[in-house]
């Protein structure tokens, strides 16, 4: 009874390790995703040419659909622009480090919309906020004359009524840091500098509990 005991309390102290670590790595922030795009309003004068953009959220590492659905109504793009905004964060800076983004399917009411990843452009935000933006259209801007997407391939001969485009925004991955050059007397007691700390400490205080438990167990079996 006392030997279950033990593996017991060594088996919570490593459920608590894994906690721990991922507490410490996982990112589960929640962004914002606006799809937007100019219309045909001859087409469809009810849409009209700037409507409502589509609204989405996601986070870091996982695939998400954002869906412009317009029910019955038929629509088309004008071919000027189309684009997701987001509220991740861009840094302009540069030579600066930022998300890699993957758009990995376009549907218009359902059918896959042969597009060119490599021409996707992803930069700041149009009002320099410091965020996201994905354009895969913008005869304006950033790619003129080589747009991502054909959007009379998106129109079809008789327009569309539900957009989808899934993306993934990946996290940036944590610098590493090089280790500082010691400039310590190596005769004196060394200072608390070194200490692991955050998820590094926890692992260790985790290992030493499991070992102590470990212990225990060897002394207990004797």
């Amino acid at each position: 009874m006392k030997m279950r005991k033990i593996l017991a309390t060594i088996a919570a102290a490593v459920v608590a390790c894994s906690a721990m670590v991922t507490s410490a790595f996982a990112d589960d922030t929640t962004f914002d995703a606006n799809l937007g795009g100019q219309f045909d309003a001859t087409f469809n004068e009810t849409v009209g040419e700037w409507p409502a953009d589509a609204t989405g959220t996601f986070t870091y590492d996982k695939e998400t659909t954002v869906t412009w659905d317009f029910g019955t109504e038929k629509v088309k793009l004008a071919g000027n622009y189309l684009g997701i905004k987001t509220s991740a964060p861009f840094d302009t800076t540069e030579g600066a480090k930022n998300s890699e983004v993957v758009v990995s399917s376009i549907k218009a009411d359902g059918k896959e919309v042969d597009f060119d990843a490599s021409k996707v452009f992803i930069g700041d935000n149009d009002s320099k906020a410091g965020t996201i933006k994905i354009t895969l259209i913008n005869e304006w801007g950033e790619i003129k004359g080589v747009p991502a997407v054909d959007f009379n391939a998106i129109n079809g001969t008789d327009g569309f009524s539900k957009l989808e485009i899934t993306f993934t925004v990946k996290a940036i991955p944590a610098a590493e840091e090089k280790p500082a050059e010691s400039t310590t007397d190596s005769t004196k007691p060394a200072d608390d500098s070194n200490k692991p700390t955050g998820a590094t400490a926890g692992l260790a205080l985790a290992g030493l509990a499991i070992a102590g438990v470990a212990v225990v167990a060897t002394k207990k079996s004797k």
